[in-house]
């Protein structure tokens, strides 16, 4: 078992860097490599929701953050993998911010990951914990909900 896991933590990282190498498609903090990530960061990006749950059981940190302060749940919402933000959900800090002071729900919020931002926000994330720039949840959904009136 621990030799399988550890081939898996190898080869999702590599699945990683390959993939996300230069693309830059999430911003400065989402899919950079050599930012910190752990396996379980990585595990959390692809949305690998078996490998996920293998590293939880190992015991992987699921509050570990990078070097942008992004944890892996940041990853899972950023990305919209559903069944991995809800394998992270009970096991993480679903308010953490990263260095933008961004969390888990205002990420998915702005990728528009509706299902993500849902069950976050119906497993009592915080919808009115401001970005460091002021930027909630909440009033990207009012300004959305007042552009829809026009």
């Amino acid at each position: 078992m621990r030799i399988m896991l550890a081939i898996s933590m190898i080869l999702c990282s590599a699945f990683c860097v390959a993939e996300h190498s230069g693309s830059g498609n999430l911003g400065e903090n989402y899919g950079s490599i050599d930012n910190g990530d752990t396996p379980l960061h990585t595990a959390a990006f692809n949305g690998q929701d078996e490998l996920v749950k293998e590293l939880l059981t190992a015991r992987a940190d699921s509050r570990a953050t990078n070097k942008k302060m992004v944890t892996p749940l940041h990853y899972a919402a950023s990305s919209g993998h559903l069944p991995t933000v809800k394998a992270l959900i009970p096991v993480s800090n679903l308010n953490a911010q990263d260095n933008n002071g961004a969390t888990a729900l205002l990420v998915a919020y702005i990728f528009g990951h509706n299902a993500v931002t849902l069950e976050l926000i119906n497993n009592d994330a915080k919808t009115d914990l401001a970005s460091y720039s002021g930027i909630t949840p909440q009033q990207i959904a009012d300004f959305n909900a007042l552009r829809e009136l026009e």
